[in-house]
């Protein structure tokens, strides 16, 4: 009797249509592993079967995953032979390569998506949605082929007969464990943890050592004690042969156990097998903790992470969300706190990678566990026009064990391409270069093209230089090359070098440099790059000794050339110095640090209790690193004149910098302004430098007072230039800010069509702003005015809209006040003939431009006479004055752009409305 009722629920889940000829026979969108396609890759796939007699050709036919989009995927000429098969490839490739035929779109069953079949005029010729998910490898198909019993397959067959004698009728119920996740601290070292009870027919299996049950694990009679930190997982088993072993149910307890940062677990039986080659994934179970609470969970792969630091004990990872096992097709959190972004297929936990405590150590260099996260996080901090990882330090729990202090790290990749900048996968070109040229996505050939049009072409050329510009983000440039070279990175360039650019027709992004593993920093001391010395006394310029002329690695070789332009150098130049004076400024580098590590002290006596070392050599290392980075933000100055004064570059030279009042406002260099007043800056001549005071909102620039420069145009303008040859002294005076005082007084009048407005405003305006809409619509129509009255035309009769107006005052704007005004209405519509309108016509019909309207009135009136389109929209409006009764004539002009057509004539009066059909020739 179970069998039938499930059997029956199932059918029910899948909407399916078998009066078809050709129908959907087989799907998975479970092939993890199973079946590859012609690229050797296991993508989802659909099975279509010819029920009929005589072969069918496709050709013009669609197939869709969305029944409001039917028409997503339309086949070439392909042909399904009577009794035949044909194996769809949803594989978002949207091409054909012989018999293999490849969709615009994936299949994702863990939104129910649908997948849809309709012919070559539209009319859906088989459907199923996909209401009940499947395990890993598994499919559903017609439990024989055309039947409408819908089945799952552990075999699946795509492109052969289903074979009932193999079928499975369904999933067992998925087991509840009603004792929660999460921290417990028992006063007596131990929990119970209880499952339901499961149906008659059907019995719970459960491990505590991170695999999935099977069917001789552990039965489940009664609650179990744990007594340390265990994952428990449990299924549910069925007496009957035809139904499947359930999902699993996973719950990691903490027994005891306190940190002060997010906690993850994961379970899989496979962590031997991982950790002991490279370059595989195993099946695996992720919890995130944060709070103490459970914040998202899935089932999904684990693949190894870094490459040089997989030899240490401590090895990084990545997690992939896998729609293919049912669970979950993304993580669904805010993971980070300085991204808006709650959605990811792949999070990296990482152990520090080169940098790993104590890895590292026990490899001979000074590792401290933190240097990739500095660099990054640095990054973020400053804004720098970089893309980058994200950061989250946690703790990570591998089937209930320990395993120590990881960041938990936003990958860049296509998601981050398309949430960031809203470029579609297929319009990215994604480069790596790590030993060798790797292309993670698109092409690299436009990169090639436009390092060799760099190389051969004359950069002072204005017209070239924009191109350029065009092309690749000059400011992602110079940053990228600032930050490794402030930092003296010693593997990058030929290795760890990551770089994007986006296609999309809308707007694409121009080529763009991301941080990819920063470990190699401040002298860790494995020098991948070959640098002359990995510490801080390393040249900022060193790099250009170094693959210039060679275009795998590129960079260096664009680098040179673009010193060939003025704008650059002074670009190049004068960001450095901003970023010197403000980010990486010795106190705010030094102090971002230190916070930094105040984060991970308190977790890594554990750290340091699981993998070795000691916190006295950890702190030493963290000191070394330190005086590594005060060292360069120290002689930084000085290096930049050495490297470019064949540039011209002199100095370096102190800005004494400052604000009267204090806190009345900043003053911004060339990109970024300063932190603190007063303050010395440090800067350099020979390149023309921008100066910029910016007014806090309740003040007011009032002049420059300057000592030791020229500069222009005057002490009373807000953004000015200079060159420096000498020490100078700036300060900005700001004074309190006149307030913009909104629109008063506001008075309105309105007719059949227009609507008045007058008003007093403050005596600093320069302009006012009027803006109006319907009541209730989406956009408003804006006007600028420098009377205190306006007249808004061309409105429908009896319609209430709302305006609002504000002034603008020069240095500020005042807040919007707003009315709502209704034009004036006719009381009803009448027939010709009935009430104040004994008659009307419009001549000559049809017209070319020139339309004579007659009314003959029975009493005085007001006229309104519109033009609408044959769908109602208002073209024009002629309004008459008050007309006595009797007959009257007027005319009314067409725009010559007023295509011909059809459209009404309304003449409106007091008492009602009169409808003309007219033609436009």
């Amino acid at each position: 009797m179970k069998k039938n009722l499930l059997l029956s629920a199932l059918s029910l889940l899948l909407a399916i249509n078998t009066p078809a000829q050709v129908i959907i026979n087989e799907f998975s969108a479970s092939n993890k592993s199973d079946f590859a396609d012609n690229f050797g890759d296991f993508e989802d796939w659909v099975e279509l079967y010819n029920m009929g007699p005589a072969a069918v050709n496709l050709e013009g036919w669609y197939l869709s995953d969305d029944p409001d989009d039917p028409e997503k995927y339309q086949f070439p000429n392909i042909n399904i032979p009577a009794g035949g098969f044909r194996v769809i490839f949803c594989s978002d490739r949207n091409a054909v390569f012989g018999p293999n035929v490849h969709t615009s779109f994936k299949l994702t069953q863990t939104k129910q998506e649908s997948i849809v079949l309709s012919d070559a005029s539209g009319n859906v010729v088989s459907s199923v949605q996909m209401t009940a998910v499947t395990q890993g490898n598994h499919s559903r198909g017609r439990k024989t082929d055309g039947s409408n019993i819908w089945a799952i397959y552990t075999d699946p067959t795509p492109g052969q007969s289903n074979n009932p004698a193999t079928d499975f009728v369904a999933y067992a119920p998925k087991p509840v464990i009603t004792t929660e996740p999460g921290f417990y601290y028992p006063s007596s070292g131990m929990i119970q943890v209880v499952i339901q009870e499961p149906l008659p027919g059907f019995k719970l299996r459960y491990t505590t050592d991170g695999s999935e049950p099977n069917a001789v694990s552990a039965e489940y009679t009664g609650p179990v004690t744990i007594d340390k930190t265990t994952v428990v997982r449990v299924r549910t088993f069925s007496n009957d042969s035809s139904i499947l072993p359930s999902f699993s149910e996973t719950n990691t307890y903490f027994i005891d156990e306190v940190h002060t940062m997010p906690v993850v677990s994961l379970a899989s039986r496979d962590f031997d097998e991982l950790f002991s080659g490279f370059g595989g994934e195993i099946s695996n179970y992720i919890e995130y903790f944060e709070d103490g609470q459970l914040r998202f969970e899935l089932q999904g792969d684990i693949r190894g992470h870094g490459n040089d630091s997989w030899a240490y004990a401590q090895k990084g990872m990545r997690f992939y969300a896998r729609d293919e096992y049912g669970y979950d097709n993304n993580i669904e959190y805010k993971i980070f706190e300085t991204t808006p972004r709650d959605e990811f297929d792949v999070i990296i936990l990482k152990a520090g990678a080169s940098d790993n405590y104590p890895g590292g150590q026990f490899d001979g260099i000074p590792s401290c566990h933190i240097r990739d996260a500095f660099a990054h996080t640095l990054s973020e901090k400053g804004q720098l026009d970089l893309d980058f990882r994200r950061l989250q330090h946690c703790i990570v729990y591998l089937n209930g064990e320990y395993w120590g202090l990881y960041e938990c790290r936003e990958r860049v990749d296509t998601d981050y391409a398309d949430f960031y900048y809203d470029q579609g996968e297929k319009k990215v070109d994604m480069l790596k270069f790590w030993g060798g040229m790797d292309v993670e996505n698109g092409s690299a050939q436009p990169w090639y093209d436009l390092y060799d049009y760099i190389l051969n072409n004359d950069l002072n050329d204005p017209a070239v230089y924009d191109y350029v510009k065009s092309q690749v983000s000059i400011s992602s440039f110079i940053d990228y090359f600032i930050l490794n070279t402030f930092l003296v990175n010693s593997d990058w360039l030929n290795w760890n070098t990551m770089w994007w650019r986006g296609t999309e027709e809308a707007g694409g992004v121009p080529w763009r440099y991301a941080l990819w593993d920063m470990d190699n920093i401040c002298d860790l001391g494995q020098n991948y790059t070959g640098l002359s010395t990995t510490t801080f006394e390393n040249s900022p310029c060193n790099v250009e000794d170094y693959f210039s002329n060679d275009p795998g690695i590129a960079h260096t070789g664009m680098w040179k050339k673009f010193f060939d332009n003025p704008e650059f150098v002074q670009q190049y130049v004068n960001r450095y110095a901003d970023l010197m004076n403000t980010l990486l400024n010795c106190d705010f580098t030094l102090s971002h640090l230190d916070n930094l590590i105040a984060i991970i002290t308190p977790e890594m006596p554990r750290q340091i209790e699981r993998w070795g070392g000691s916190m006295e050599q950890w702190q030493e290392n963290l000191e070394y690193m330190r005086s590594q980075v005060e060292g360069k933000c120290t002689l930084l100055a000085e290096q930049i004149v050495d490297c470019y004064e064949d540039e011209g570059i002199t100095g370096p030279y102190t800005i004494e910098v400052d604000v009267i009042p204090a806190g009345s406002g900043r003053v911004k260099f060339n990109t970024t302004a300063l932190y603190s007043y007063p303050y010395a800056a440090t800067y350099f001549g020979g390149i023309g430098i921008t100066c910029e005071a910016l007014p806090n909102p309740d003040q007011a620039f009032d002049h420059w007072e300057i000592d030791g420069i020229v500069f222009t145009p005057d002490e009373f303008t807000q953004l000015i230039e200079f060159s420096l040859t000498n020490d100078a002294v700036i300060t900005a005076y700001f004074k309190p800010a006149v307030p913009c005082v909104q629109p008063y007084n506001i008075l309105t009048d309105s007719t059949f069509s227009t609507i008045s407005i007058n008003w007093s405003g403050p005596g600093n305006f320069i302009a006012y702003e009027i803006s109006y809409r319907q009541v209730g619509a989406a956009t408003w129509s804006t006007f600028a005015n420098l009377e205190t009255s306006y007249l808004i035309e061309d409105l429908s009769a009896c319609t209430a809209y709302e305006i609002r107006l504000r002034s603008f005052c020069g240095f500020a704007t005042s807040v919007y006040d707003t009315v709502v005004v209704q034009t004036q209405c006719f009381t009803n519509t009448h027939a010709e003939g009935d009430g104040l309108l004994a008659s009307a016509r419009a001549f000559p019909n049809p017209f070319s431009q020139l339309l004579t309207v007659e009314v003959e009135l029975s009493a005085a009136s007001p006229v309104l006479v519109e033009l609408h389109s044959a769908n109602g929209q208002l073209i024009q409006v002629e309004e008459a004055t008050q007309l006595q009764a009797g007959v009257h004539r007027f005319e009314v002009f067409a725009e010559n752009s007023l295509p011909g057509g059809l459209y009404l004539l309304k003449i409106r009066t007091e008492d009602g409305v009169k409808v003309i059909r007219v033609v436009k020739s």
